[in-house]
This record gives C-alpha cells, sequence and structure tokens, in this order.
C-alpha cells in the first residue's frame, strides 16, 4: 500500500506548437501526478508557460505527459512551501507567472519592501552556464524624514512600486536575487517573499515570526518580457 504522504513530482509537457515544458506537483503518487498535470493541463494552467516555451517548436501531434519522477528536493523547497502558506491570505497572486512585483510594508520598523521578477535582460552568460534562468530584484528602504509612510503607502498603491525616486525613502539594502525556476513550486511571488526579505537582511533574526509584522501595500502586474 502506497503512503498517503504528498511528495513532489516533476513532468514533462509536450506540445506541437510550444515545445515541451518542465512542471512540477505534489501528489501521494506517480498515478496521482500524472492525474493532477493532466487536470492542470486541461484547465489551462499551463498554457503561458507552453506560449513561453514557443521558439524550442517541440514536434509532436498533440498535448502528452510522460517522464512523470519524483523531483529532487530543493534547497529552497522549505522556504518555498511556507513563504506561500504565509503569504498566501494576504499578498494577491501576482497575474502572470514568474512576472510583477509587489510592496510590503513592516508597520514595526516602518521599513518598506520592493520585491518584483526581473525582465530576465540582466543575466549574462556566466548566470545562464550556471543554470540561472531568472531573478528578482529585492529593495529595501526606511523613511528618510522628509515624507511620513503614509504619503509613501499613496506613492506606492498609485504606482504599484516603489524604487530609489520614491520621495521620503532611501535605500537600505538591495539586490538580485538568481533563480533556477526548477528549484521553485511555480512563480507565484507569495512563494518567494521569506527568501527575498532574507536576502536583504530583514529582521533575521526573527525572520520566521516577520510575516506577522508585514501588510501588503500594492502589485506590479505589467508585462515585461
Amino acid at each position: 500500500m502506497e503512503s498517503d504522504e504528498k511528495r513532489m513530482w516533476s513532468a514533462k509537457i509536450t506540445r506541437k506548437t510550444s515545445g515541451m515544458i518542465d512542471v512540477e506537483v505534489e501528489a501521494s503518487s506517480k498515478e496521482e501526478a500524472e492525474s493532477v498535470v493532466k487536470e492542470k493541463l486541461r484547465d489551462g494552467e499551463y498554457d503561458q508557460k507552453m506560449l513561453d516555451a514557443i521558439s524550442f517548436n517541440a514536434e509532436c501531434e498533440e498535448d502528452e505527459v510522460h517522464d512523470v519522477v519524483e523531483s529532487e528536493v530543493s534547497r529552497f523547497a522549505e522556504s518555498d512551501r511556507k513563504s506561500f502558506e504565509r503569504f498566501k491570505d494576504i499578498v494577491p497572486k501576482n497575474k502572470f507567472e514568474w512576472e510583477g512585483g509587489i510592496v510590503l510594508y513592516d508597520a514595526a520598523s516602518e521599513e518598506f519592501f520592493n520585491i518584483a521578477f526581473g525582465s530576465g535582460s540582466n543575466l549574462d552568460i556566466d548566470d545562464l552556464n550556471a543554470g540561472f534562468d531568472d531573478y528578482i530584484m529585492v529593495e529595501r528602504y526606511e523613511l528618510d524624514g522628509t515624507k511620513g509612510s503614509a504619503f509613501v503607502v499613496m506613492d506606492a498603491v498609485d504606482n504599484g512600486c516603489i524604487d530609489y525616486t520614491t520621495e521620503g525613502l532611501r535605500g537600505v539594502d538591495g539586490g538580485q536575487l538568481l533563480l533556477k525556476r526548477k528549484e521553485w513550486t511555480d512563480g507565484d511571488i507569495r512563494r518567494f517573499i521569506t527568501t527575498a526579505l532574507d536576502f536583504v537582511g530583514c529582521r533575521a533574526a526573527s525572520i520566521d515570526d516577520l510575516y506577522k509584522y508585514l501588510v501588503y501595500i500594492a502589485s506590479e502586474n505589467e508585462r515585461k518580457r
């Protein structure tokens, strides 16, 4: 008898017009994993990923699901799971997978965070050779004393983001968090929040409790790719 414990499974999907993509799902068995992938395929959940893969143009007659195997556990798997559970009811899902950004506010420290997927243009040949195929830009700001937090919040809501030009803020930390998509469940930005905050040294000693103090402010959902 197979265990009911959920494990992560990967599968390849091919479509004549778009080529081959890799996907991952949680399931208790290979059969359940294949069933889940097929259901998601019918519901159109992989359509955008298929469109992104169009340049590969694999030659097959129809949608196929094959090579279903248990996935290697990613070093980010626990962060992915915890982050999603913490923020799924606080932060809305980004409109397009692997695109968009969010602004969060820590009311306790009066700090703001801008977390956004990049356009891909910053990846250089060394990054690509190392297997990186995406990245998130993470920026941490504090009030500079010229404007109150309410002003910054309104600015963020109006623009969907904050940056170094936003009045009332000064940068504290920031950088480019390189990603390998295969190490994450999907491109839902909520899965990356905990890792992104840790990346910019956000109250690292209490990162597990930080989500309790964060307020979702705004989203940026314009296509960049």
